[in-house]
Formats: structure tokens, C-alpha cells, sequence
């Protein structure tokens, strides 16, 4: 049984482990280096207003992972729900996103929107209905024609379940070709992921897609992410569990192949268990040298990394609260491109702006806006050097949809990969998301909770597995093998 436990880091996963363990009758210790808690789902402010620092959707709303730990708490998160939630640009065409894929012939809207060839929407419409909706359903929901000739895929005993270890691009051709929904998937992966879909698990994103589909819609936390960190914080505190900001662990404390505690610029904290919320690939730098041998946790390849800028403008632009940009073309062109790190050639038509005023009106003075665009970057800091070129080139790509943008900027802050390094406490990373939801990392290849010594375990993004983004690291938290 856990007495004393210290949570480290104050990001999702660290908030999401510290009320599981509340469960156990643990006391819990929860340190954060930085002054805010929060992490990559933090908030900064600029110019007396509260902007969230990258732009955040979340897929499930508060039937999602975020929901269920302040449900734990018993604190109420509401989320809002706007449908259409946005807009998708793909290309050339442009057309609503429902907040959420209900049924078939809402998802023949939706390929017919796309331009599906007509003699390819069968194909596309039984992959979609496999990806959206649980096995008993599929045929269900399926007109009689496509009924009859959809048949399970080979070598799955679960029937429509796609494969962990093959990529989305690959499970998607087994069904059809067609360019433009082969693109929107494309979109998709990067949406959910950041990561190409030719290397994104088949299989994960399955999951992800169907809970989405029994969830209430894709929305944003009333009071943006501050308010969604104000209320995990304030039922954390409120149930004893003492977050201490500004505390740096130096060294994770390890005794016969056990952990005894951690060591801070503060001092000792003794502890019968340690659960890190700083990274798999950072795990190692707070270990003697002698205790790295013992962990079990592999080096983990991260998602890709993004490039965002925030505005604060006096007078609305964006008519909806999410706006998704993706370039035309091959899609197996532009995976390409991404894996060449290509961005700049790819941010003027690939981008992603969230306008959280467009959902809380609250979030700004009266008549103002809020809005965060972002596009991919890599990850690796040593590759940062570009980022000024990058930003140039979606501020080009968006002067050329949005010309009013640009005139009407009370505030711009641009916020790169060695900021999402610094406010995740990854060290040499600016990863999106933790590590890639791969073909390589997912499945029965996704790391556990258990690191290999006694006592010491891994939260956050990295560990959890069938969510999206915040989520994957809050399910990671609510998912500990802990008894209680």
C-alpha cells in the first residue's frame, strides 16, 4: 500500500495520477517546477487577457478522460459544444465539420463533401463506418448494398478491428483509394496525432475515432484551459493533495532497486512511490548513473513539434471556432514532405486556428478576439533554426485566406518549440504530444506505467494509449495499476 507518493509534473498526466491516487487513501505531494500547473494545456496572459499557450480542441468534451478526473474530484467541468464545430479548407474546397460522425448518411455528407469520386463512396463509405463505429454496428448501420459486400478484415479475430501495427494509410487502402479522402484522413492523423498518417497506428486511431463517435462532440473547457487547470487544482487541493509550484526535482532517491524519495533545490522528500510526469526520455537525467541500467523504459520517438502564434485582436475575424487548412494534392507527396521536415512548404495551406472567444465569449473583453494558429515543426530543438522561416510562411498563408487579419492585432506572440520544451519539461524536445502514436508504439509496443524499479512509474502522454492529446495523458493518470 502507497502512504506517501510524489507526482512530478503538474501537466494532465501529473493531475490525472494525483487524483487516482487520491482513490487508494494515498497522501500525494505534487511538484511543478514552473509557477503555473498545467504543462502543454497551460495558459499564459497577454495584455490582461488568459490565451491558452497552443491551440486546444477537445475531442470527447466532458465525456472525455478530463471529465472523469474532475468527476473523481467532484468538481463539474463543463465544456462547450458548438456544432458545426468548424470549418475544414481542403484544397480548394471548403465545408462545415460536424462536432461529431452519428451516422451514415451523415458520413456521406461528409465524402460527398470531400469529392469523393461517386464510384468510390461505397469503399469510402464502408471504411468510415468500420472506423467510426463498434464492430456490432457496422453492419448495422450500413445500407443493405454495402451490408452485403463489406466482409471482416484477414486475420482479425475481432472482424472490423484495424491493425496496431499497420499504418492508417495502408489499412485504408485494403477499402479504397480515393484521393480526397485518403487527404482528409491525411488532415485527420495530424489533427489527432501530429504525426504522418502513413506512420500512424491503424488501430489507435480507431480507437480514437470511435470514442469520439459515442461521445457528446468535440469542445472547449467554459473558461479556456486556465479554467480547466483552476478546477483539477482546486479539487486537488480541496481533497489534500499538496501541489507545491516552483519546485525542481534534482534527483529521483533509489535504494536497493527501489525508490525512497526525491531530492529538490528545497530538500528531501521521503516517498514510497515516485510517478514522473516529465517524459520517458528525460526519465534517465534524474537517476544516479548506476540505478539507469535498472529501467525498462525504452527511449520513446516523439510525435512531430508545432510552431503557434497567438493573437489577441480588437475586433472579430473568425466566424467559427475551429478552422482546419490542408494542402491539395498527393497525399503520399505530402507525407513525404513532412518526413523531409519540408513545413514552410507545406504551412501555407496546412494550418489549424482555434478562436476559444468563438466558443466562451468570456475569455476577452467585449468586441475582442482570441486566436491561435499553429502548423508542424519538428520536435528536435537542435532543428529549431527555421522556425522564423515557418512562421513567415503561415503568416502568408493566412494574409492570403484572412487579409482583414492583420489590421485588426492588439497582440501577437509567437510561441515555438523551445517553449513547448519549456513548459513540459522536456528537455531537448518540443514534441506535441509525447511519444508518436506509431505503428512502432501503440498496441502491445506501448510502454507501461512500470519503469523497471520499484516504486517509480511513468505518466502522462507517452504511457497512455487510445485518446487524443490532453486525454492520452489524463488516461494514462486514471489507468495506474494501483490498488485501492
Amino acid at each position: 500500500m502507497i502512504r506517501h507518493a510524489v507526482v512530478i509534473g503538474a501537466g494532465v498526466g501529473g493531475l490525472a495520477a494525483s487524483a487516482r491516487l487520491l482513490q487508494t487513501g494515498a497522501r500525494v505531494t505534487l511538484l511543478e517546477s514552473l509557477s503555473r500547473a498545467g504543462g502543454k494545456c497551460g495558459s499564459l496572459r497577454h495584455r490582461g487577457v488568459t490565451v491558452d499557450v497552443a491551440p486546444h480542441v477537445f475531442s470527447c468534451s466532458h465525456a472525455g478522460e478530463l471529465g472523469k478526473v474532475a468527476r473523481l474530484l467532484g468538481e463539474n467541468l463543463e465544456f462547450i459544444i458548438k456544432n458545426p464545430a468548424g470549418r475544414v479548407i481542403l484544397g480548394s474546397r471548403s465545408f462545415p465539420l460536424p462536432a461529431r460522425f452519428a451516422d451514415i448518411p451523415g458520413l456521406a455528407r461528409l465524402g460527398l463533401s470531400l469529392g469523393v469520386s461517386p464510384r468510390k463512396l461505397p469503399g469510402v463509405l464502408q471504411h468510415f463506418a468500420t472506423l467510426c463505429f463498434p464492430l456490432d454496428d457496422v453492419t448495422s448501420r450500413l445500407p443493405p448494398t454495402l451490408r452485403r459486400s463489406i466482409s471482416p478484415m484477414e486475420g482479425s479475430s475481432r472482424g472490423y478491428q484495424a491493425p496496431f501495427d499497420q499504418s492508417l494509410r495502408d489499412w485504408t487502402l485494403r477499402y479504397t483509394d480515393d484521393r480526397n479522402y485518403h487527404l482528409f484522413l491525411s488532415l485527420c492523423s495530424i489533427l489527432a496525432f501530429v504525426f504522418p498518417y502513413d506512420q500512424a497506428s491503424a488501430g489507435e486511431f480507431q480507437c480514437c475515432i470511435q470514442r469520439m463517435v459515442q461521445g457528446p462532440g468535440i469542445g472547449y473547457p467554459r473558461g479556456g484551459c486556465q479554467g480547466l487547470m483552476d478546477t483539477l487544482v482546486r479539487g486537488l487541493t480541496r481533497h489534500g493533495v499538496s501541489i507545491r509550484l516552483k519546485e525542481r526535482v534534482e534527483r529521483i532517491l533509489v535504494e536497493n532497486h527501489r525508490v525512497t524519495g526525491v531530492f529538490t533545490r528545497k530538500g528531501l522528500i521521503n516517498a514510497d512511490a515516485v510517478f514522473f510526469n516529465g517524459g520517458v526520455n528525460a526519465l534517465p537525467a534524474l537517476l544516479e548513473e548506476s540505478t539507469r541500467s535498472l529501467l525498462q523504459a525504452p527511449y520513446q520517438r516523439p510525435s512531430l513539434g508545432t510552431v503557434s502564434i497567438a493573437y489577441l485582436l480588437k475586433e472579430p475575424v473568425f466566424s467559427e471556432p475551429l478552422i482546419l487548412g490542408y494542402p491539395d494534392g498527393d497525399p503520399a507527396d505530402i507525407c513525404t514532405r513532412i518526413h523531409q521536415e519540408r513545413f514552410s512548404d507545406l504551412c501555407q495551406d496546412g494550418f489549424y486556428i482555434v478562436v476559444p472567444t468563438n466558443f466562451d465569449g468570456a475569455l476577452a473583453p467585449k468586441g475582442q478576439q482570441i486566436v491561435l494558429a499553429g502548423t508542424l515543426f519538428p520536435a528536435d530543438l537542435s532543428k529549431a533554426g527555421g522556425e522564423q522561416e515557418t512562421v513567415e510562411a503561415l503568416e502568408q498563408g493566412l494574409l492570403r485566406r484572412f487579409p482583414h487579419l492583420f489590421e485588426t492585432i492588439l497582440h501577437r506572440s509567437v510561441h515555438g518549440p523551445r517553449f513547448v520544451s519549456s513548459v513540459s519539461g522536456r528537455p531537448g524536445s518540443g514534441d506535441a504530444v509525447g511519444a508518436a502514436q506509431s505503428v512502432d508504439q501503440c498496441g502491445k509496443a506501448r510502454a507501461l506505467h512500470c519503469s523497471g524499479i520499484e516504486g517509480l512509474y511513468i505518466v502522462g502522454a507517452d504511457t497512455g494509449r487510445g485518446a487524443i492529446g490532453t486525454e492520452l495523458a489524463a488516461q494514462s493518470g486514471l489507468m495506474l495499476p494501483l490498488q485501492t
